[in-house]
């Protein structure tokens, strides 16, 4: 596995520059004469974006996975597929070398309360923070704890939104990133990668 900074063929590539068919054919020949096979991802296709609001988007399948026949022979339910990453141009590739289909569960997660020093400009947090010290009657710690119950409920479904969101946005990306044959909606990949 790693970054070839090169793509096997024109399809692996949108965008910029076209690559010089030498350089494809010299991987391509690299690949067959040490017996490498190209392990293609069941799901998203580019793993590398590069642009700006003033660039054109390019984006290209410069990672991948490649292996020996005798290890595809011993690893017959292995699953690749890469994951738009919002910290860096690459995109996260994974293989699962054991991959069974199974269906959903569900597991249960503990949400601790933490404020945030983020929160004290946001007005819906000063509004639960008044309306719980004021509506509580009784002693000082009487009146935190009902602030801090008030403020864990809000964040909770704060962050369920915002987790919600964002999940909805790397789909968005992965879908725009995984189809090899259409082509880039670019305002909008910008704009998606702008507000992650």
């Amino acid at each position: 596995m790693g970054d070839f900074n090169e793509v096997l063929f024109d399809s692996e590539k949108q965008g910029g520059r076209r690559k010089y068919r030498v350089h494809l054919d010299e991987f391509k020949s690299t690949l067959d004469r040490n017996d490498l096979i190209d392990c293609q991802p069941a799901k998203g296709w580019f793993t590398w974006t590069r642009g700006s609001p003033d660039n054109p988007i390019i984006v290209e399948r410069l990672d991948r996975f490649v292996a020996t026949h005798t290890w595809l022979a011993t690893h017959t339910n292995f699953l690749v597929h890469s994951e738009f990453a919002d910290r860096s141009d690459h995109c996260y590739l994974v293989m699962d070398t054991d991959y069974k289909v199974m269906s959903p569960m569900q597991t249960e997660r503990t949400e601790y309360f933490r404020f945030e020093d983020c929160w004290s400009n946001e007005p819906r947090c000063i509004e639960r923070v008044a309306m719980a010290w004021t509506t509580t009657h009784g002693t000082v710690l009487d009146k935190i704890q009902a602030m801090g119950s008030a403020l864990h409920h809000w964040q909770f479904h704060r962050a369920s939104n915002n987790i919600v969101r964002i999940a909805k946005l790397q789909r968005q990306v992965n879908d725009g990133l995984a189809n090899r044959n259409a082509r880039l909606d670019v305002p909008k990949f910008k704009a998606i990668k702008k507000e992650l």
